[in-house]
């Protein structure tokens, strides 16, 4: 049950340096942008490296790819398509942690 607590705080997190990064980004705050993507990428890698792919089979292979994908997603935040792929990503992430939310509830 801690585990998954963790993974939800962790998706909030990364929603959040999305929102700020964003945010700091229509200011034309370029630094603090790229230190909320910074602390958003750190937080899916350990997501990523968590990942139990014993235990976790077919599911943890899935959250793998999905993982990589947002990180590299993530390196490309700044281009001209940042606020389109801070969108997405949200969205993404709040459907994550919305599944992950059901799965605690379960318990």
């Amino acid at each position: 049950m801690e585990t998954m607590n963790l993974t939800i705080r962790c998706y909030d997190a990364v929603i959040q340096d999305l929102e700020k990064a964003t945010k700091f980004q229509r200011a034309g705050d370029t630094e603090s942008s790229f230190d909320r993507i910074r602390h958003a990428q750190d937080v899916m890698t350990e997501l990523l490296v968590g990942l139990d792919y014993e235990r976790g089979g077919l599911v943890a292979q899935n959250l793998s790819r999905i993982y990589n994908f947002i990180l590299r997603q993530l390196i490309g935040f700044h281009g001209a398509e940042g606020e389109t792929v801070s969108g997405h990503l949200i969205r993404m992430l709040e459907e994550l942690r919305g599944a992950w939310k059901q799965v605690a509830a379960g318990c």
